[in-house]
């Protein structure tokens, strides 16, 4: 289990920050705590990333906890935040959580108590949440790779047969003896070098396309691999 949690807590009653600390560093004993009596004027001026949680109090003189959520989210989107609100709140839950609160809990007799396993919970699916987004990422990027590697495939096709006509066409035109233009020669070998090097590109996209091809191949025949290798979990 973690227990070397980087947490930020915003909470302007100096009691509940205290016995929040409190709660946190006994039981992640390697945790660190950063206290703000009040919303942070400039969150710009803090490290936002260096955190693993943010703990919220709804009840700020200045402003409305919840409001901060979003602003905390401009400079780290993955970080969790946990929203605390006093007894009589709870009406607040569904706008906390609309608004990207990971977990909204009222100072209640059981707040202390399930302080800890909350905080471990919540950064657990944090966690699957995080990895869940680069999974999508990565599906989009194949995705991506794939449209890419169909519509390549796609043009070299549609090119390929009049590029070979075409080719021919100019070589039975130079071999022509009876054509003795030599402007309509020289106009024939400037057509003849524009579609080799039409042919030399589709060549190389060929390659990069078919190397592609085996390099996924590749990566997926390794984790089919490894994943059979892997034992079973009893």
């Amino acid at each position: 289990m973690k227990n070397d949690f980087k947490i930020i807590l915003i909470e302007n009653n100096r009691y509940h920050a205290v016995l929040i600390e409190q709660t946190i560093k006994e039981s992640f004993v390697n945790s660190s705590v950063d206290i703000f009596k009040a919303a942070p004027l400039n969150f710009d001026l803090i490290d936002m990333n260096k955190y693993d949680i943010a703990i919220v109090s709804c009840n700020l003189n200045s402003i409305d906890g919840i409001q901060l959520i979003p602003l905390i989210k401009q400079f780290n989107i993955n970080l969790p935040i946990i929203i605390t609100a006093l007894k009589g709140f709870e009406y607040l839950t569904t706008e906390a959580l609309n608004f990207g609160a990971a977990e909204f809990l009222i100072k209640d007799d059981n707040f202390y108590s399930s302080l800890s396993k909350n905080i471990s919970e919540v950064h657990r699916r944090n966690i699957l949440i995080s990895k869940n987004r680069e999974m999508e990422k990565k599906l989009k990027n194949l995705n991506y790779q794939d449209i890419m590697k169909n519509t390549t495939g796609r043009v070299l096709h549609e090119i390929n047969n009049p590029l070979m006509a075409i080719m021919g066409t100019i070589e039975l035109l130079l071999d022509d003896n009876t054509i003795r233009d030599n402007n309509i020669n020289g106009k024939l070998k400037i057509i003849k070098k524009s579609a080799n090097r039409i042919k030399r590109s589709m060549n190389r996209l060929t390659k990069i396309s078919g190397n592609q091809n085996i390099k996924d191949n590749k990566k997926l025949n390794h984790k089919k691999t490894r994943h059979s290798a892997s034992p079973i979990d009893k």
